[in-house]
């Protein structure tokens, strides 16, 4: 982000492009994971797993790549579902909250990794990076009380500290952020900033973000609704809130008994492919986009157009998030979020 251009490190981050991930720690998800307490069809898949070995790991997975690659990638947005794994933490949850934190999870559908490693993760890099700035959205809590809450705060607090940029009337930039030493912004569960009370150094409401869900299998759908966020979101001068492009297609209970062997990575190329056509068709980007298998598999033209024909997963993914933000073919015509990764080129060095 050190990379941008002036003007862009001054306005509001909601009103730069920033790169993100769907489900954003459901790699960390193994075929052996036992179903969390997110999983919409838990008993119908353990009644029919009575009869069907069925991979329902394939519908729990929407990334493949870990934190540090994805940051790597330029991935600046993560969407994390947090629940308690009560069979890791037998005999500890009445103990102090240290204890425990290892216990927080990261699931969809199944769990995934801890809560605390991925965070960790995110530190170190940006402790190296100290121009680059994460947005993490905890979307959901599975199992969690007000006072496992309370814990969970606790956590962020221990691990991320100084990091976190405190909520405030007005979504900051990234100089102000720069100028305060802050590289994090925490979406967490309370709705509204009277719901806050003491935690306005830990988390932004929920008020501060609008996520609209396409719910669609369509891709044509996918497409008129991405279109028409776009125009919303557009006419808005300057908001208060954060606003993601959920690239995303959906299957529903008959999808997935009809398809139940193929998993989410079909309904992904569709989706990347409709959300690269929409890009491709702006002339400039404000927002959050979110996407499935986003790093490897987001989306077929980035290989084509930026790096030839034969280029290597490697060189994919450093560029991805180039191609993400700008939408409008070989240049970036708009306000970029950069990548930081080894020979990666500056976004700028694509300025019209």
């Amino acid at each position: 982000m050190a990379h941008l251009p002036e003007k862009a490190t001054h306005v509001p981050l909601s009103q730069i492009a920033i790169p993100g991930t769907h489900n954003s720690g459901s790699y960390g998800i193994q075929e052996s994971s036992p179903l969390s307490l997110d999983m919409n069809y838990k008993s119908l898949i353990k009644v029919l797993g009575l009869f069907f070995k069925i991979p329902y790991f394939k519908w729990s997975v929407t990334q493949k790549t870990n934190f540090t690659t994805q940051l790597q990638s330029g991935i600046r947005y993560f969407d994390m579902r947090v629940a308690i794994k009560r069979q890791s933490c037998v005999g500890l949850l009445s103990n102090s909250s240290i204890d425990i934190y290892p216990c927080f999870f990261l699931v969809h559908g199944q769990y995934a990794n801890r809560v605390s490693e991925e965070l960790e993760t995110i530190k170190s890099f940006l402790k190296h990076h100290p121009k680059e700035v994460a947005i993490i959205d905890f979307q959901h809590f599975y199992g969690l009380d007000e006072s496992l809450k309370s814990i969970f705060k606790d956590l962020i607090k221990k691990v991320l500290g100084e990091m976190v940029e405190p909520y405030g009337s007005q979504i900051p930039s990234l100089a102000e952020m720069w100028s305060l030493k802050k590289q994090v912004i925490i979406l967490g569960y309370a709705k509204s900033f009277d719901e806050l009370e003491d935690d306005i150094s830990v988390q932004w409401p929920r008020s501060a973000i609008r996520q609209p869900w396409p719910n669609t299998r369509n891709p044509k759908v996918l497409h008129t609704f991405l279109s028409k966020s776009f125009n919303d979101w557009m006419q808005k001068s300057r908001p208060v809130y954060f606003f993601v492009f959920q690239g995303i297609l959906s299957p529903n209970l008959d999808y997935i008994l009809f398809n139940f062997t193929s998993g989410l990575e079909k309904l992904a190329r569709l989706a990347n492919t409709v959300v690269g056509k929409w890009l491709d068709g702006l002339k400039h980007l404000r927002g959050i986009v979110i996407t499935d298998f986003s790093v490897l598999g987001f989306p077929g033209f980035a290989r084509k157009e930026r790096l030839g024909s034969q280029p290597t997963a490697h060189r994919a993914e450093e560029f991805w998030s180039v191609t993400l933000v700008n939408g409008v073919g070989p240049k970036c015509r708009t306000i970029c979020a950069s990548a930081v990764g080894p020979q990666f080129s500056a976004v700028s060095d694509f300025a019209a």
